[in-house]
């Protein structure tokens, strides 16, 4: 018998919710051999049926049809709550589904280090609850959760697994490896959303640091419009165009050093995927970045307290800062030992691409619905 899942997530927007989604959903669903046992002796493979995943859009929640043998896993868990929009749209169906006496996980964060105490309730509800970091899950158990609580981290697409540089037609991307042909350094920076979150203001302080010293350093800044808004004065290049698996590829092949100096965040993607693709990446010393801390470049934690977000009906609490003194001193010497420091990514991006393939992580992610019976 095959099993069924009921996934809901936002099919329609493209956001990291539904990308990790669609990863979670096209492996699950995939058939492969799986070694009978860990003996690296033992040559016998078994066959893994895929799982028959239903694909429901947060919006059609309510046609959900639930009995007893129904498995719902929702991405993410407090949807509803992220807008207006959202709780009108889905509340009344979400607590449909809370109140039901189907089976019920789902996959969320914690930006900072507590959650509301609406989420707590609303969390304790649920058979299941995974999280990307342990970060995240520390944050949930302080904060008051009693639900299972499992860790998963976010994946590295299968595009980013090999060594190739990618091809593109994508004139932004060209224009930028003209400027690398002709000596310029490259900084990448992902602002697409929550700029104080993201550290924006962080990131202008230590650029203009940074181009006071080195007049062929640029930012790149991947965003929908916010660089003169958000990095007043920085030399930097805007990139706002929505950008496919392959330009994202290129994106990273393309720039020399990233900088994620996030105040929280889940997991925190880019800091992993640059680092996958052997591009020297900077992240705080504390926080999610914790848990892949030593394929990266730590930047010392300030002592200052971060309130972030208090209208927040999901996220409350405390997140963390970057020493400024430290990020600037920790990127200068990135710039002035480029070389030295790419060699030592790229010699550390199999280990990166191998721990973090989405294949991998969704056979941790399959042994967690076994073992709470979300699957048989």
């Amino acid at each position: 018998m095959t099993d069924k899942i009921s996934y809901v997530y936002p099919i329609h927007e493209k956001i990291s919710f539904n990308a990790i989604s669609l990863n979670h959903i096209k492996y699950l669903r995939e058939e492969r051999y799986r070694p009978v046992s860990r003996d690296d002796n033992d040559q016998n493979d078994i066959k893994i049926q895929g799982i028959e995943i239903q694909d429901i859009d947060w919006s059609e929640l309510g046609n959900v049809a639930l009995d007893d043998s129904t498995k719902v896993l929702l991405h993410p868990i407090l949807y509803p709550f992220g807008s207006p929009k959202q709780l009108s749209q889905n509340s009344r169906s979400f607590s449909r589904l809370l109140d039901s006496k189907c089976k019920i996980g789902g996959f969320e964060v914690s930006d900072f280090d507590k959650m509301s105490n609406l989420s707590i309730e609303i969390l304790n509800k649920l058979d299941l609850v995974i999280v990307p970091s342990n970060w995240s899950k520390d944050a949930y158990i302080h904060s008051g959760v009693k639900s299972h609580i499992e860790v998963l981290p976010h994946g590295i697409p299968d595009e980013f697994l090999d060594d190739s540089v990618a091809d593109t037609a994508n004139n932004e991307i060209m224009n930028l490896r003209k400027r690398r042909e002709n000596g310029d350094i490259l900084i990448l920076y992902f602002m697409l959303h929550s700029p104080y979150r993201k550290g924006a203001n962080l990131v202008t302080e230590v650029m203009k640091r940074i181009q006071s010293k080195f007049k062929n350093v640029y930012l790149v800044f991947k965003s929908p419009g916010f660089l003169d808004i958000e990095c007043p004065g920085v030399n930097g290049i805007e990139l706002r165009n929505w950008m496919d698996i392959n330009d994202t590829k290129a994106l990273y092949d393309t720039c020399d050093i990233c900088i994620c100096p996030s105040r929280g965040g889940g997991f925190e993607l880019n800091a992993i995927e640059s680092a996958s693709r052997g591009i020297p990446s900077l992240v705080p010393n504390g926080g999610c970045f914790l848990d892949y801390i030593d394929y990266v470049i730590p930047i010392n934690i300030s002592n200052r307290e971060v309130k972030l977000n208090t209208w927040n009906l999901v996220h409350t609490g405390h997140g963390f800062e970057v020493d400024i003194d430290n990020f600037e001193e920790k990127l200068t010497d990135v710039i002035n030992n480029l070389e030295k420091y790419k060699s030592q990514f790229r010699k550390r991006s199999t280990d990166i691409r191998n721990r973090f393939s989405w294949r991998n992580i969704v056979d941790t992610l399959e042994r967690y619905l076994g073992k709470y019976e979300f699957i048989g």
